[in-house]
Order: structure tokens, then sequence, then C-alpha cells
């Protein structure tokens, strides 16, 4: 087992969920976790691997639980702050492999300024290419959220910095 770089945070592009090429370099998610060179990349695998893939996956137990009772997850090395989050990775993998949307990245900060000045950082779980109807391509910046986090008042004013800062509405999931 290959030890991978750390995961800049610093960076506006994010990290790209889908690397090309040799998967034992996949950083570390904020930080957290290790790459294996034993475990097949999810974009790379047949239906049936995937199931099998998928019915491994295992939720990481550490001390405290969680404000919002939200089970971190582990995926193929990968770590997700919730199950929701790890299940909606796999399907955006899916979609990538299909051609249906492209350039998946996750964990993408976006610097929030107003008035020259910086006021905070919004970090995007996935932001992603995707064609509309008449051939033009979107970026989508998503967020998964519960019911709960919705109503985070640091998240709705986070939200709300994003679209008059950067003109971009955070599509919820």
């Amino acid at each position: 087992m290959k030890n991978s770089p750390k995961f800049n945070r610093d960076t506006q592009c994010g990290t790209s969920i889908l690397p090309v090429g040799d998967h034992s370099n996949l950083p570390h998610q904020r930080g957290r976790g290790t790459a294996s060179n034993s475990v097949q990349h999810p974009a790379q695998m047949s239906a049936t691997e995937y199931r099998n893939f998928m019915n491994v996956q295992k939720t990481l137990k550490k001390g405290k639980r969680s404000k919002y009772k939200n089970a971190r997850t582990e995926i193929g090395g990968v770590n997700f702050d919730s199950k929701k989050e790890a299940n909606r990775a796999m399907e955006l993998v899916l979609l990538q492999r299909a051609g249906r949307i492209k350039e998946l990245k996750y964990q993408v900060r976006f610097p929030l300024r107003v008035n020259g000045r910086h006021v905070c950082d919004y970090v995007a779980d996935f932001v992603y290419f995707k064609r509309t109807h008449n051939g033009a391509e979107t970026e989508v910046v998503e967020d998964v959220k519960s019911v709960i986090t919705r109503k985070n008042r640091v998240y709705i004013l986070k939200k709300k910095l994003m679209l008059a800062v950067h003109g971009i509405d955070i599509h919820e999931v």
C-alpha cells in the first residue's frame, strides 16, 4: 500500500473523483483515508463488480457521534461525510461513465469575497458539467443535504453569498 499526497483544500479546482491512469495516487479527501492499490476504482468496474463493491462499503466508526447523526462512509479508499453523499458520488461516477456528465470534481472550494475582503469559503460536495436539452454545457454545483442541514443558518447564508458573489445557484440533493 502506497501513501498518497494530502488533499489540498486551498485549490479552487478541487479534486477529480475520477483520476485517469494509476489509481494508487488517489488523493486523501479532506485529509482522511488512504488509497489502496488492491481496490479497483469504480470507474473501471463492470455492473456486477460495482454491486459487489457497494455491498462491501463500510461505515467509519470514530469516537463521538455526529451532530446530524450522519455516518462517515468509505468507498474504494475515498471517505465521505455521509452514506447519502457516498451514494450520490457513485451515481455521478456512473453518469460520467455513461457520458451524461463530465469533469466531475469533489470538494471544490469557492472563496466568498465581499468588497475585496475574504468573508468565508464555501466547499461544494460536487462540481461537474452537464449537457442541457439544446446541447449547451452548464456547470452544476451540487451539495448533498438532509432536511435538517438545509435549514442550517450558516449554510443558508453561504448559499445566498454564492449566488450574489459568483452567480451560482447551488443544486441541493
